[in-house]
């Protein structure tokens, strides 16, 4: 009223108040949710998928991807769905395609490519991983800018993995540096902390999945 504005009735809504610590897109969920730990058939863990990104389109900004992931892997971060040489191509678009939806589900989307990779272990399987990142890489890195947070995670993966990275770019940021050298970028002179650790020396310690489980007692 001070400044005689008044508020956009497009970004205005009036909600109500949910009943206690009910949360609409946890029970929708629950409808769908496979049996803990039950393994899915490629058709089963795509309808699973589907209809996870309804609900996200629903219902959005919740925490229904990161769930996702955590009930499509067992307790030691493997995946309860088949990872072949056929599927891959399939599930690995099903997956950067929901990535898109959440940035913040970003890092364990990746940990659940990785854990994919693993369980194969076929070097087909390693080699379609590392085309697909090596694209979405390019793309993401004629903005750097915008997409250092992505990018950071992609050059990891590919370096913690061994992979190789095909995308050649110059960068500014000493994060990125420091993960692209392999060798820390960010306050290299002083000893009296350490902030980086090298990539390969942290993905012996486990998986990226296990990594971002935090609430998780290691």
């Amino acid at each position: 009223m001070e400044f005689n504005l008044l508020l956009n009735e497009d970004k205005t809504e009036i909600a109500l108040l949910p009943e206690g610590v009910f949360r609409e897109w946890v029970s929708k969920y629950h409808t769908v949710r496979p049996k803990k730990n039950k393994t899915l058939t490629f058709q089963e863990f795509k309808e699973l998928y589907l209809a996870v990104l309804r609900i996200d389109q629903e219902i959005p900004g919740t925490g229904i991807i990161d769930r996702f992931i955590v009930d499509v892997t067992d307790a030691q971060y493997n995946p309860l769905f088949p990872v072949t040489s056929f599927h891959i191509e399939k599930i690995l678009s099903l997956l950067l395609l929901m990535a898109e939806r959440r940035i913040r589900s970003f890092p364990r989307i990746l940990g659940l490519v990785e854990s994919m990779m693993v369980a194969s272990g076929q070097k087909i399987v390693a080699k379609v991983i590392e085309r697909h990142l090596n694209k979405l890489l390019s793309q993401l890195s004629n903005n750097q800018e915008e997409n250092r947070y992505l990018i950071s995670w992609i050059l990891y993966f590919l370096k913690s993995n061994r992979l190789t990275t095909k995308q050649t770019f110059s960068v500014d940021d000493p994060i990125l540096q420091s993960i692209q050298s392999n060798k820390c970028k960010l306050f290299p002179s002083t000893k009296v902390f350490k902030l980086f650790r090298g990539v390969r020396s942290t993905r012996k310690t486990g998986k990226l999945l296990k990594h971002l489980d935090v609430f998780k007692p290691q």
